[in-house]
């Protein structure tokens, strides 16, 4: 039997170590999302939380700036329960590239209760070096959905913690609902954002997340669109980053800008057919200026 206590380090020896020496602001998405930690992502239905966990696997996938943030390029892994490979090759069709390095386990069967999936998790991440593990979601993962309320929830998390303790240098982000009132306060309230608390499965996951990302919907005068806000351990994001569709492209208005999004103008230059209506074009207009992007001249 292995002897745990021969792995034991003293502090000299672990602030020295030359594998961990470089390893000073690790980031997997720079300032918003930590490399080698699990996390979740809460928010309503319609609130653009899967358009936003694919463009940070695109992105993270390919080391491209995440909406101006400096990614880490990363083998992923994106399990994903709800979508047909049919709506996943139409949203692909409207990315720029499908790189080789991004991952798709789709069919709804991937179970986070099943022992026997998690190995075969544990199996594929090493056999395939993947760095970034996004499981979209939690609620499509549970053979039984009152586990979330029971004893045995943690137990099920304690698995995901346990794969990343033994890989050392994997991000997981857990895809997650909140509840249905959730999406009626956000909507109906302009001050009010989505909290951890609201995550169906409650304190127990908010409990066991290093790091909370929660998207809060909105109504815009044309659009709506989703505020992101950031709980973590060990930093703290507060940037005002909004996340919208113009036309059939997903884009991000940082308020914490002086200026407008460079990337945003030209994927919606390149993106937006000649033909696009007066009243399209009013409301991306419309949506810069509530952002504070422009100003009209006197």
């Amino acid at each position: 039997m292995t002897n745990i206590f021969e792995k034991v380090q003293t502090a000299k020896h672990l602030k020295e170590r030359e594998d961990l020496i470089n390893l000073k602001d690790d980031w997997l998405i720079d300032t918003l999302m930590p490399s080698s930690q699990a996390g979740i992502l809460v928010a309503p239905f319609k609130s653009f939380k899967s358009s936003l966990a694919m463009h940070m696997a695109l992105m993270v996938s390919q080391g491209l700036p995440f909406f101006g943030y400096d990614t880490k390029r990363s083998k992923t892994l994106y399990i994903d329960n709800e979508d047909t490979d049919r709506e996943l090759n139409k949203r692909l069709r409207n990315k720029d590239n499908a790189p080789e390095d991004l991952h798709f386990l789709t069919g709804g069967e991937f179970m986070l209760d099943d022992s026997h999936h998690m190995n075969l998790l544990y199996e594929y991440i090493k056999e395939n070096d993947i760095k970034f593990v996004i499981l979209d979601n939690l609620m499509t993962m549970l053979r039984n959905g009152d586990i979330i309320y029971g004893k045995d929830f943690e137990p099920m998390l304690r698995r995901i913690t346990r794969l990343k303790l033994l890989f050392q240098d994997v991000t997981f982000l857990l895809v997650a609902h909140a509840n249905k009132s959730a999406y009626a306060n956000s909507m109906d309230d302009k001050a009010y954002m989505v909290k951890p608390s609201d995550a169906l499965g409650g304190s127990t996951l908010t409990a066991w997340a290093e790091f909370m990302l929660m998207l809060s919907p909105k109504r815009g005068k044309h659009n709506d669109f989703s505020k992101l806000s950031v709980k973590a351990r060990g930093y703290q994001f507060d940037d005002d980053l909004n996340f919208s569709y113009v036309d059939s492209v997903f884009t991000c208005v940082n308020k914490s800008k002086k200026e407008p999004d460079s990337e945003l103008v030209e994927k919606v230059k390149a993106e937006t057919p000649i033909e696009t209506t007066k009243e399209s074009a009013q409301a991306f207009l419309d949506l810069a200026k509530e952002k504070g992007k422009v100003t009209e001249n006197e």
